[in-house]
């Protein structure tokens, strides 16, 4: 009976044909490799070189486990690229694999984000700071502060957080313009994996292979991997979309984000049928972002001429230039800290857009590993961007797969022999398996929860629903004054659930034999649900 994540009889040899052909018809530019070295069988070949994928790296490396990074996107590391994550159980993972000596370098890219503050919709030119309707303090209770020896949350800018993982690596471990092709399994148990690589500034490609033990697809919500598994999956997808502002080097006279006062998630509670939300937070030291989300709805249209004035199909198109214009317009309306960073823009064309997306229940699979091939982060379970769990999840997923592939390797070496290494590579999977599926699972319909629920986004409006009626505008004011009582009536209650939630998608990065090797209880009080996970959108990266 064929066991979960078990190839179906015969694959092997069908694979292993379609290699030696491939291998034939190659030109002598192909240059591809056909004989596996005895160093690639104890080599994890990593697809994918976002959060995830530099996290499983370096934890790799700290247990001295050979391995190499390959990523598509020859821009990745440049500091323009990607927007901005927050902080939660990555920190805490990261902690533990950068070490008391290093994690200086982690500290430095990172601003703490210890409240979230609700401000009423006034839109401005700067003249107003805007009423405050409800400030979440969570960050203060001091159960909290030691509990997770750091800030509640921590922004950070992808670019920095890229640049201090790979510089972390050993030289030459990342590949940077190496684009996933196919995967196929030698006789010997290794997998040959082979790739695109755009080899000049002009894109010219070349075909190159590599050999490795096993190959971990981290490449995000639109794996190459996932889909060479599993076949194409569709995936979840909602009546929103996001444009993301990351604004850069702020001068500190203009916004200092080392004073506690600006180190907040600000929220902007929206006006009554407006069918938009506005969040920002700041991220690296002089960084911050905003999110606009906005209903899809609202921006197809067709192409009516009413009055003359009506729209035309180009002007009203999902994610064109008017509607980035639009977008930034009302940004710098915001009151507060929202509107002086969105007044500091000089073109639309800083803002990034992305639809509001996940893969979880469209892949449908009892596991997530074929054979000797794995996934991890958003290949896997990719929330959706406004739950702000993407990059916080693909780094857990990152270090419990490390921990498992580091004893499965030790193992196989010490009884110095190949034929039990498919059953103790099987059995890693199925480790970390057991460790984040079900983590994993929760936080993509945590990200479901937060788009379809009016209450959740009542009480910290982040989403494109806003109030429909008078009703539901009373009702905020309501909600959000008591959140702000709850957390300063019962600090210990809310500092209760509060870190069994974070910690629920936390553990260690080496085993000791304890229960702590497995993720916490995940019950609880449901504040921080309730609270989105966390849930501003940041664009989660593996």
């Amino acid at each position: 009976m064929q066991t979960p994540g078990q190839r179906p009889e015969g694959l092997r040899k069908i694979e292993i044909v379609t290699m030696r052909c491939a291998c034939a018809a190659a030109t002598p530019r192909e240059s591809l490799k056909t004989m596996p070295t005895e160093n690639a069988k104890r080599t994890v070949l990593i697809i994918g070189a976002g959060p995830g994928g530099l996290t499983l790296a370096n934890a790799l490396q700290r247990k001295g486990v050979a391995c190499m990074v390959f990523e598509r996107n020859l821009k990745t590391l440049q500091h323009d690229i990607g927007a901005g994550f927050s902080l939660a159980t990555g920190r805490i993972w990261l902690e533990q694999i950068f070490g008391p000596e290093k994690k200086h370098r982690l500290s430095k890219i990172m601003t703490p984000v210890n409240e979230f503050r609700v401000v009423e919709d006034e839109e401005t030119n700067g003249e107003s700071e805007g009423k405050l309707l409800g400030r979440y303090n969570l960050g203060s209770i001091p159960k909290i502060k030691k509990q997770l020896n750091g800030p509640l949350l921590a922004g950070t800018t992808r670019s920095c957080l890229m640049n201090v993982l790979n510089d972390n690596l050993h030289p030459g471990t990342l590949r940077l313009g190496w684009e996933c092709r196919n995967i196929t399994e030698n006789e010997d148990g290794t997998l040959t994996v082979r790739f695109d690589v755009t080899t000049t500034a002009g894109g010219e490609k070349e075909t190159r292979t590599e050999v490795g033990a096993v190959v971990v697809g981290a490449d995000g919500i639109h794996s190459k991997v996932r889909e060479l598994m599993f076949g194409p999956r569709t995936l979840g997808t909602y009546n929103q979309a996001v444009w993301l502002l990351l604004k850069r080097n702020i001068p500190p006279e203009v916004l200092d984000f080392s004073k506690e006062e600006n180190q907040a998630c600000w929220m902007l509670a929206t006006k009554k049928g407006s069918g938009i939300g506005i969040v920002g937070y700041p991220t690296s030291p002089t960084d911050f972002e905003m999110c606009y989300a906005y209903k899809l709805s609202n921006e197809q249209k067709n192409n009516s001429t009413q009055n003359g004035n009506g729209r035309t199909w180009q002007s009203a198109r999902y994610g064109s230039a008017a509607s980035r214009e639009e977008a930034l317009e009302r940004m710098k309306k915001c009151p507060g800290v929202l509107g002086k960073v969105a007044r500091l823009v000089e073109s639309p064309q800083e803002l990034i857009h992305i639809s509001l997306g996940d893969a979880s229940l469209s892949l449908d699979v009892d596991a997530w590993h074929m054979g000797r091939v794995v996934i991890i982060g958003d290949a896997p379970h990719a929330p959706t961007p406004l739950a702000g769990q993407g990059c916080n999840s693909a780094i857990g997923d990152a270090c419990v797969l490390a921990k498992h592939l580091h004893r499965a390797f030790e193992l196989i070496d010490q009884e110095q022999v190949e034929t039990n290494s498919d059953k103790l590579i099987s059995e890693a999977f199925l480790g970390y398996e057991k460790e984040r599926k079900k983590y994993g699972e929760k936080v993509c319909k945590q990200g479901r929860h937060l788009i379809r629920s009016r209450i959740a986004n009542l009480a910290m409006p982040q989403t494109a629903n806003s109030p429909r009626n008078f009703f539901e505008v009373s009702a905020r004011k309501w909600l959000t004054y008591l959140m702000e009582t709850l957390i300063n009536t019962f600090p210990d209650t809310v500092a209760h659930g509060t870190i069994k939630e974070i910690k629920a998608g936390c553990g260690k990065v080496d085993f000791d034999g304890g229960d702590n090797d497995q993720p916490h209880d995940r019950h609880g009080p449901r504040l921080w649900t309730m609270l989105g996970g966390k849930g501003f959108a940041s664009r989660s990266g593996n």
